[in-house]
């Protein structure tokens, strides 16, 4: 579990994460810890022993565990606010799929930035012309495609 977390802190203390990617690195975070929870993952190491343990310890340590998930999401969830997080408003930014109109309005209206919207439509559609290998690329950061 705790490698998990340090594995989703080191990519948040990146130098070059930018705010367009801090929204998937937490999802990616939630669905981890979420997907263990569900599929009653306790890691290898620990699935091989289970066995050795009576039929009362496994269920105990079993409880515990997803007793530990449960407070991890809840934690998450208290810390990071995955439905009104503004990190998911700027996620439209990451160019892994063009971005809509709608979401770059809402975005400027979220950080209080005026823009022509015809001319943002322009611009939209100028992305559109990007070749895909440049897109789909992730040699590339979000920087350097945008």
């Amino acid at each position: 579990m705790l490698s998990i977390f340090q594995k989703h802190i080191l990519i948040l203390e990146k130098n070059n994460l930018n705010a367009p990617e801090v929204y998937d690195v937490m999802l990616s975070l939630r669905s981890q810890i979420l997907n263990r929870k569900n599929d009653h993952f306790f890691g290898i190491a620990v699935t091989t022993r289970l066995p050795n343990l009576t039929n009362k310890e496994n269920d105990v340590f079993k409880s515990d565990a997803l007793n530990t998930y449960k407070r991890r999401l809840e934690y998450l969830e208290k810390w990071f606010d995955y439905e009104n997080s503004p990190f998911k408003m700027f996620s439209c930014l990451k160019l892994s799929e063009l971005p809509k109109l709608t979401d770059l309005l809402d975005l400027a209206k979220l950080i209080n930035v005026h823009v022509n919207r015809d001319e943002l439509y322009e611009e939209l559609n100028l992305i559109k012309l990007l070749p895909n290998d440049i897109l789909n690329n992730t040699d590339f950061t979000n920087s350097e495609k945008w």
